[in-house]
C-alpha cells in the first residue's frame, strides 16, 4: 500500500513536495470542503423559498460528486497495474467517499421537508448508498459478510426515514431515534460484520486495511452522533439521556461479566430517568429486550429481571392508556413466567421478583394499601425480616450441593519448608539501658 520513492534528482525539496502533494494529497481534502461548504450555504439560499426542489438539486450533486470519489478511487488504485502504485491516495479518497455516505450535509434528511413526496428520493437514496458500498468493494479488492451490508443498509434507511416521523410528533421522532440507535447498535455488536482483502497483502498493506477499517468505524461513530446531536436541538436537551441510555445497553451487550451488564443496564434506567418522561417506558422496554437477550444466552437470573422489567412497561404503558382494569391479566402472564424460570431453571430469584410484583398490583389494585406512619412502617420490616430469613434458609436447604475438593495429603501438603541451613536463628531484643 505504499508508495514508491519519487525519481532521483531534485533534492529533499522534491522528496517533500512528492509526500506532500503526491502520497498525501491536499488538494482532496481542499475539494471536499469546498464541496461541503458551498452545499451548506447553498441550503441556506434556499431555505427562504420554503422546501422544494432545490433540495433534490443539491441532493444531486452530492450524489455525482461521490460517484466520481468512487471513480477516482478506482482509477488510481487500479493504476498500479501499469507500473505507477497510487494505492495511497485511493485509499484517502475511499475513506472521503465513506465520509459523505453519512450526509454531513444533512440533505437528505431536509426530504423530509417535502412531506410524503420525499419518500421516494429517501428511497433512492438508502438504495444508492448500497450500490456505493458495492463499487467500493470492488474497487478496492474487498470481501464483506452479508452482515455489513445488511447493517450498513439499515443505518442508512434510518437516517434517511426517521425524519419523516417528526410530522406525527416530537415524542414520536425521539422514540423512533432512541429506537433505531439501539436497534442498529446491537445489530453492529451482535452480527460481528466482516470486511477482509480479497487479494494477498503484504504486511503493511494488512496494517493499512486494518487502520482504514478502524478509520471508517469512527468516521460512522462520529456522524451518528453528529446527527443525534443536531437532532437534540430542535428536540430538546431532555431526549439527551435517552440516546445515551440506548448506548449503554448497546454496551451491554459486548460485555461477558454479569456485574458490568448490570451496572450498564442501572445506568442506563437511571439516565432515562434524569431524561423525559415520555421515553422511560421505551428505555425501560429496550433493557427488558437486553436482558431477555442475555438471559437466554446465559444466565436464566436475567429472564427474571426481564419479567420484572415487562410488567413495569405493562404498567406503564396500561397506565398512559387508561386500561389499568387489564393489569391484573398482564401481571398473571408474568407470575407463569417466573413460575416456569423456577421450575425449569431453578431460578429462585423468581421468588422475590414475584413477591415484588404481587404488592405493587396489589397497591395499585387497591387490595393493599402503603402503610402511614412509623407502626404501620416498623411492623412491615418486622415482617420483612421474616421472609428474608426464611427465603435464606430455603435457598441453603435447597440449593445444589457443590463438591469442594480435598487438600492433597502428601509429603507436598505441609508448610512451606524453611531457609537453607536450618531454621532462621532469631536475635533477642536490644536491651535498652
Amino acid at each position: 500500500m505504499s508508495t514508491p520513492p519519487p525519481p532521483a534528482g531534485g533534492g529533499r525539496l522534491r522528496a517533500l513536495l512528492h509526500e506532500w502533494f503526491v502520497q498525501y494529497n491536499p488538494l482532496y481534502f481542499a475539494s471536499a470542503l469546498c464541496v461541503m461548504a458551498g452545499v451548506l450555504l447553498l441550503s441556506q439560499a434556499f431555505a427562504p423559498t420554503g422546501p422544494g426542489y432545490g433540495e433534490v438539486g443539491l441532493a444531486v450533486v452530492l450524489e455525482l460528486y461521490q460517484w466520481l470519489l468512487i471513480g477516482a478511487a478506482a482509477l488510481l488504485y487500479r493504476r498500479r497495474e501499469e507500473g505507477r502504485d497510487q494505492r495511497r491516495p485511493a485509499v484517502i479518497l475511499g475513506i472521503m467517499a465513506m465520509v459523505f455516505l453519512g450526509d454531513p450535509t444533512f440533505q437528505i434528511e431536509r426530504m423530509a421537508l417535502l412531506g410524503g413526496a420525499g419518500l421516494l428520493p429517501a428511497g433512492l437514496w438508502v438504495a444508492s448508498v448500497l450500490l456505493k458500498l458495492r463499487a467500493l468493494v470492488w474497487v478496492f479488492r474487498l470481501r464483506v459478510s452479508v452482515s455489513f451490508l445488511a447493517v450498513t443498509t439499515l443505518g442508512a434507511a434510518a437516517l434517511a426515514f426517521l425524519p419523516q416521523l417528526e410530522s406525527f410528533g416530537r415524542e414520536v421522532l425521539a422514540a423512533g431515534m432512541t429506537t433505531a440507535l439501539f436497534g442498529v447498535g446491537a445489530a453492529l455488536v451482535l452480527s460481528r460484520p466482516r470486511i477482509e482483502a480479497d487479494e494477498a497483502l503484504s504486511e503493511w498493506g494488512a496494517t493499512v486495511l486494518r487502520r482504514s477499517r478502524k478509520a471508517a468505524a469512527w468516521v460512522w461513530l462520529g456522524l451518528a452522533v453528529y446527527h443525534l446531536g443536531v437532532w437534540s436541538l430542535s428536540l430538546g436537551p431532555s431526549v439527551l439521556p435517552s440516546f445515551f441510555g440506548a448506548g449503554m445497553l448497546v454496551a451491554a451487550l459486548r460485555k461477558r461479566r454479569e456485574l458490568s451488564i448490570w451496572a450498564r443496564v442501572a445506568g442506563a434506567l437511571g439516565l432515562a430517568l434524569l431524561g423525559d418522561p415520555g421515553l422511560f417506558p421505551l428505555v425501560l422496554a429496550l433493557a427488558a429486550g437486553t436482558t431477555l437477550y442475555l438471559g437466554w444466552r446465559r444466565s436464566p437470573r436475567m429472564l427474571v429481571v426481564t419479567a420484572f422489567f415487562t410488567y413495569l412497561v405493562a404498567t406503564l404503558l396500561l397506565g398512559r392508556l387508561g386500561l389499568m382494569t387489564h393489569l391484573p391479566w398482564a401481571a398473571l402472564g408474568v407470575v407463569l413466567v417466573l413460575a416456569g424460570l423456577l421450575w425449569r431453571h431453578r431460578a429462585w430469584s423468581a421468588i422475590p421478583a414475584a413477591l415484588l410484583l404481587g404488592l405493587d398490583l396489589g397497591v395499585r389494585m387497591g387490595f393493599l394499601r402503603q402503610p402511614e406512619g412509623t407502626l404501620e412502617w416498623g411492623g412491615l420490616l418486622v415482617l420483612g425480616g421474616f421472609l428474608f430469613l426464611a427465603s435464606g434458609l430455603a435457598l441453603n436447604l435447597w440449593s445444589p450441593a457443590i463438591v469442594v475438593p480435598e487438600r492433597p495429603q502428601g509429603p507436598g501438603s505441609g508448610p512451606p519448608p524453611g531457609p537453607p541451613g536450618g531454621p532462621r536463628q532469631v536475635r533477642p531484643p536490644l536491651r535498652v539501658i
